[in-house]
């Protein structure tokens, strides 16, 4: 059943490492990110979007991936904050300039719906941390398609690429960063080493032009310089839900 803006309530923990203040958020080793503009800006870009969440305690955002005419992936814990969902949902799709400054060439759009991964309620994770807004009409660009992601054994042979909103830049430029994985016995499979920034969770991670993660969060040592990100990679489960999602 999907949620309405106006009165979903879940239970909710705090969020998660992307919001604490310490570091360079995500960013591990030298910051490989690098701005999309109108010079190298490729079709996937377009279906990547700024999201601009109200809640009870002010404004949040987060990134967010259109992969059907009316749906946007993103993460839960953008769409969850202490059992709430937002009162409104902004999406600035193909946006690469600062939407504060620069009217956005295909617009603004409000969702009117949610869903949140099933298992989040009980359990603020990872692999849990997946979420979908909907919209009352077509969104002006195109879809990407979502896949299952290879498996831990052959995902290093695959060169990923997650395109997000980064609060430390503009509100509303697109950044990018892509890479192998790279081989870390100390963390489990939803583990990446991309260089990310509060404000891209919710971001996809894509490979061959499909969409096989959905970025959540990131972790730090004690000095506050990150180490290591994490991601929701879909499996065949995760794609049949949202498979299931998208029928709606």
């Amino acid at each position: 059943m999907l949620k309405s803006l106006a009165r979903f309530l879940v239970l909710s923990l705090p969020l998660f490492a992307h919001a604490e203040p310490t570091g360079i958020e995500g960013v591990i080793g030298t910051d490989e990110r690098y701005p999309i503009t109108r010079a190298n800006m490729r079709q996937p870009h377009l279906s990547m979007g700024q999201l601009v969440l109200t809640f009870a305690g002010g404004e949040a955002l987060c990134s967010g991936t259109v992969i059907g005419k009316r749906h946007v992936l993103t993460a839960a814990h953008c769409l969850v904050d202490h059992g709430k969902i937002p009162s409104k949902i902004v999406f600035y799709p193909g946006s690469t300039t600062s939407i504060a400054t620069t009217k956005n060439r295909y617009g603004k759009h409000e969702g009117v719906a949610v869903r949140v991964h099933p298992g989040y309620n009980e359990a603020q994770i990872t692999e849990n941390d997946m979420g979908m807004i909907y919209f009352a009409k077509d969104l002006p660009v195109p879809a990407l398609p979502i896949a299952e992601a290879p498996s831990a054994y052959t995902l290093p042979f695959y060169e990923l690429i997650v395109s997000g909103y980064p609060g430390d830049k503009e509100t509303g430029t697109l950044w990018e960063a892509k890479g192998y994985m790279k081989t870390n016995p100390l963390v489990d499979n939803n583990s990446h080493y991309l260089d990310t920034y509060a404000g891209m969770s919710g971001a996809s991670i894509r490979t061959g032009g499909a969409v096989i993660a959905v970025h959540s969060s990131g972790q730090s040592d004690a000095s506050g310089k990150y180490i290591v990100n994490y991601a929701n990679f879909l499996s065949a489960t995760r794609i049949q839900m949202l498979k299931n999602w998208l029928k709606d």
